[in-house]
Protein backbone atom coordinates (compact mmCIF):
# COMPACT_ATOMS: atom_id res chain seq x y z
CA UNK A 1 0.00 0.00 0.00
CA UNK A 2 1.27 3.28 -0.81
CA UNK A 3 1.29 6.21 1.68
CA UNK A 4 0.86 9.90 1.10
CA UNK A 5 2.48 12.32 2.71
CA UNK A 6 1.98 15.80 3.65
CA UNK A 7 4.22 17.84 1.11
CA UNK A 8 4.44 20.83 3.68
CA UNK A 9 5.87 17.57 6.59
CA UNK A 10 8.11 15.99 3.97
CA UNK A 11 9.66 19.39 2.94
CA UNK A 12 10.09 20.62 6.84
CA UNK A 13 11.20 16.90 7.92
CA UNK A 14 13.75 17.18 4.17
CA UNK A 15 15.24 20.70 5.17
CA UNK A 16 16.07 19.44 9.06
CA UNK A 17 17.69 15.98 8.20
CA UNK A 18 19.62 18.35 5.55
CA UNK A 19 20.79 20.58 8.12
CA UNK A 20 21.26 17.59 10.80
CA UNK A 21 23.38 15.61 8.11
CA UNK A 22 25.29 19.34 6.88
CA UNK A 23 26.06 20.02 10.82
CA UNK A 24 25.94 16.25 12.73
CA UNK A 25 27.17 13.20 10.01
CA UNK A 26 28.83 15.38 7.57
CA UNK A 27 31.68 12.83 6.92
CA UNK A 28 33.74 14.29 4.62
CA UNK A 29 34.02 17.87 6.37
CA UNK A 30 31.90 20.54 3.64
CA UNK A 31 28.99 21.22 6.11
CA UNK A 32 30.42 24.68 6.62
CA UNK A 33 31.02 25.22 3.24
CA UNK A 34 27.53 27.68 1.51
CA UNK A 35 28.65 26.03 -1.92
CA UNK A 36 28.73 22.34 -1.41
CA UNK A 37 25.18 22.51 0.76
CA UNK A 38 23.27 20.05 -1.40
CA UNK A 39 25.97 17.61 -0.90
CA UNK A 40 24.20 15.06 1.00
CA UNK A 41 20.44 15.93 -0.52
CA UNK A 42 20.74 11.99 -2.13
CA UNK A 43 20.42 10.76 1.15
CA UNK A 44 17.74 12.76 2.45
CA UNK A 45 14.68 10.96 1.04
CA UNK A 46 15.42 7.27 2.12
CA UNK A 47 16.18 8.79 5.42
CA UNK A 48 13.14 10.60 5.50
CA UNK A 49 11.38 7.84 4.49
CA UNK A 50 12.60 5.78 7.36
CA UNK A 51 11.82 8.58 9.64
CA UNK A 52 8.16 8.74 8.45
CA UNK A 53 7.68 4.63 8.00
CA UNK A 54 9.16 5.09 11.87
CA UNK A 55 11.82 2.76 11.22
CA UNK A 56 14.48 2.00 14.24
CA UNK A 57 17.73 3.32 15.49
CA UNK A 58 19.37 0.70 13.63
CA UNK A 59 18.25 0.68 10.43
CA UNK A 60 18.67 4.52 10.20
CA UNK A 61 22.67 3.61 11.49
CA UNK A 62 22.25 0.31 8.43
CA UNK A 63 21.29 3.16 6.41
CA UNK A 64 23.99 5.73 7.39
CA UNK A 65 27.00 3.38 7.27
CA UNK A 66 25.78 2.12 3.23
CA UNK A 67 25.95 5.55 2.55
CA UNK A 68 29.25 6.17 4.01
CA UNK A 69 30.25 3.01 2.18
CA UNK A 70 28.44 4.64 -1.30
CA UNK A 71 30.18 7.94 -0.42
CA UNK A 72 33.98 6.03 -0.11
CA UNK A 73 34.95 6.61 3.26
CA UNK A 74 34.15 3.18 4.56
CA UNK A 75 37.58 2.46 6.55
CA UNK A 76 37.32 5.79 7.89
CA UNK A 77 33.89 4.86 9.46
CA UNK A 78 33.32 6.49 13.00
CA UNK A 79 30.49 3.94 14.28
CA UNK A 80 30.06 6.42 17.37
CA UNK A 81 29.52 9.65 15.15
CA UNK A 82 27.03 7.28 12.98
CA UNK A 83 25.40 5.94 16.28
CA UNK A 84 24.54 9.40 17.51
CA UNK A 85 23.33 10.83 14.06
CA UNK A 86 21.17 7.84 14.35
CA UNK A 87 19.78 8.66 17.40
CA UNK A 88 19.29 12.72 16.77
CA UNK A 89 17.40 11.61 13.64
CA UNK A 90 15.45 8.97 15.36
CA UNK A 91 14.74 11.26 17.97
CA UNK A 92 12.95 13.87 15.97
CA UNK A 93 8.73 14.29 16.69
CA UNK A 94 7.37 13.85 13.53
CA UNK A 95 4.16 15.12 14.54
CA UNK A 96 5.77 18.37 15.98
CA UNK A 97 8.45 19.52 13.33
CA UNK A 98 8.46 23.30 13.38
Amino acid sequence: MRVIYDKVLVAKLTNLVRKILLTEWDPIGIGHRKEVQDEYDSYIPRICLLLLDKESHERIVEYLRIAEDHIGIRRKTNIERIERVARILADIDIDNIK
